[in-house]
């Protein structure tokens, strides 16, 4: 069980504005410590134009984030996935769902304007 398992959370709106999160004993905000760790995984994330042409990759270590995501997409576990690799941490596999995160946090679609002929 997790600190925050233990602590009534009133729910807010999940996003990168200025919508936090806020646990009710002493107005705590865990919000700020969320963004922290966060950016904390995300230093796991590195880029080398020697390996895979400069995808983003772990630790400079020769696996592709999207490679991540494809197996846990396909159906791994994170323990298969540690027991496949070795030299992975389990911070490396969140740093990949928090990479892939923010990548589509702020995609938005836009719908395609289609102009009627006269």
């Amino acid at each position: 069980m997790g600190y925050l398992d233990s602590c009534e959370i009133e729910l807010a709106p999940r996003s990168f504005s200025k919508n936090i999160d806020k646990i009710k004993e002493n107005d705590y905000i865990i919000y700020e410590e969320t963004k922290v760790k966060e950016d904390t995984l995300l230093e796991r994330i590195t880029f080398d134009p020697k390996i895979f042409n400069g995808k983003p990759i772990i630790r400079g270590k020769r696996i592709a984030i999207e490679h991540i995501l494809g197996m846990i997409a396909e159906g791994s576990t994170i323990e298969e996935l540690l027991e496949g690799y070795p030299f992975l941490e389990k911070d490396d596999i969140r740093a990949c769902l928090s990479y892939a995160h923010r990548l589509v946090a702020h995609e938005r679609i836009e719908p395609a304007l289609i102009m009627a002929s006269a």
